[in-house]
């Protein structure tokens, strides 16, 4: 009987695990091809934003990330 329980926890810990890993992935993804990326400096907007169902969207992103897309924008304009 623990042996059981054992294996089902072990089942669970590698389902959270790689769960955890698909999603950590899909993150960096999202980051890293900047497609969803939009600078919200308006509080009211952010504020209306987590109302509606579209709150999954906002999500803090790192300075440098930002700011790295910016510079490649930068580039691109001078060119």
């Amino acid at each position: 009987m623990t042996e059981l329980k054992d294996e089902i926890k072990k089942n669970k810990e590698e389902k959270r695990r790689k769960r955890e890993e698909r999603e950590k992935k899909k993150k960096e993804n999202i980051l890293r091809s900047g497609t969803k990326l939009q600078v919200i400096s308006n509080p009211k907007t952010i504020k209306k934003i987590a109302k509606t169902k579209e709150r999954k969207l906002l999500q803090p992103v790192p300075e440098h990330l930002i700011n790295k897309n910016r510079r490649k924008r930068n580039n691109n304009d001078d060119e």
